[in-house]
């Protein structure tokens, strides 16, 4: 059950809250505030690429998790997308052909995964809810009103000390310092402490990125016959192995260079990144501002900017009524829910 806004007068702060005001502030309104269009807005199809995150995340942690094997983690990829479809079928957008094919894609990625990547053995605590008090503005004691919301997809031991984990999936994948320069690892980290009392060494963010390895290329030898040969690009979207099966199975010897690329391409990366104990004190400063923001916000004495930068568009859910929104377009593409500051409960 979600926590209480309106009754306990508890206001909870996500990182996606957070993160949807500092972006643009129009968009964090249409989410959370209500006022640009009349009530906050929930799209009623589910974006791809949540459904996605949402899923990859699951079937990742079930993997890694203890006892569990590659159809535990199959099982755990096909519930969440099947959440996000129910709640598809609510609005009769829900597409079984795209469904299928999205399911389909995941489960051969997880399939590669499996394959390549090595099973940590990690904590059972997949999206573990964190729900803990930010500091007050003057930081001797808790805030009254405003608690950090949060989630976490699992914890392992290192050598006796508590690491974090997180999974997930990338268009591309992240370099070391964009990793390390994550606020969002730092504020769970901190939640965690606060809740359990536990010391976290780390945080280690595991990504996928977001392909499928594809069958070799195929070309033609120029021959009257269209007789066909591998191709020996190194761009193509082929695992080494497969590239050496096809260069066998058409009699054809296999370039070292291809070879070097393909088992050089990175699927999928472990990055950990070490917590210093001065960051958490720092973490309590960040989220005292971020509660600043979200209440003058929340009580319109900042009105809501849109943000015209393409870089913060261009993804956004609410693009297609930023500039004007249309109460007819907002009720054909939305659900209309209560602005988060008069929610009796918060949905995760």
């Amino acid at each position: 059950m979600g926590a209480s806004n309106g009754g306990s007068g508890t206001r909870l702060l996500s990182q996606s809250e957070i993160g949807s005001a500092l972006d643009c502030q129009a968009r964090w309104d249409f989410g959370y505030g209500g006022r640009l269009a009349g009530s906050a807005l929930k799209a009623k199809r589910v974006a791809p690429i949540l459904s996605e995150g949402r899923a990859w995340g699951a079937a990742a942690a079930r993997w890694h998790t203890n006892g569990f094997g590659l159809y535990d983690a199959c099982d755990a990829l096909a519930d969440s997308l099947s959440r996000d479809a129910e709640r598809q079928r609510e609005f009769r957008v829900y597409d079984p052909a795209g469904h299928e094919a999205l399911r389909k894609r995941l489960t051969q990625m997880l399939t590669h995964y499996h394959s390549i990547a090595e099973q940590i053995p990690m904590d059972p605590v997949t999206e573990r809810e964190l729900n803990v008090p930010i500091p007050s503005r003057t930081g001797h004691r808790v805030s009254s009103r405003y608690r950090l919301l949060g989630y976490i997809d699992a914890t392992r031991e290192v050598d006796g000390r508590t690491w974090l984990v997180e999974f997930k999936l990338r268009g591309r994948l992240s370099t070391v310092q964009q990793i390390s320069l994550s606020r969002q690892i730092r504020w769970y980290a901190w939640a965690y402490e606060r809740e359990t009392g536990i010391p976290i060494a780390g945080v280690e963010t595991v990504e996928r990125w977001n392909e499928v390895p594809k069958l070799p290329r195929l070309v033609k030898t120029g021959r009257k016959d269209g007789a066909l040969r591998p191709s020996h690009a190194t761009d193509q979207l082929c695992t080494a192995d497969d590239y050496l099966a096809s260069c066998a199975k058409y009699d054809e010897e296999p370039h070292d260079d291809v070879l070097a690329a393909l088992r050089e391409r990175r699927w999928q990366q472990r990055v950990p990144i070490v917590l210093r104990r001065g960051e958490m004190d720092e973490v309590g400063r960040e989220l005292v501002s971020a509660g600043r923001l979200i209440a003058q916000l929340d009580s319109g004495l900042l009105y809501p900017m849109r943000n015209a930068k393409p870089q913060n568009c261009n993804g956004c859910s609410f693009r297609d009524i930023c500039a004007a929104p249309d109460p007819e377009l907002v009720d054909a593409l939305y659900e209309r829910i209560p602005a988060k500051r008069d929610r009796e409960e918060t949905p995760a």
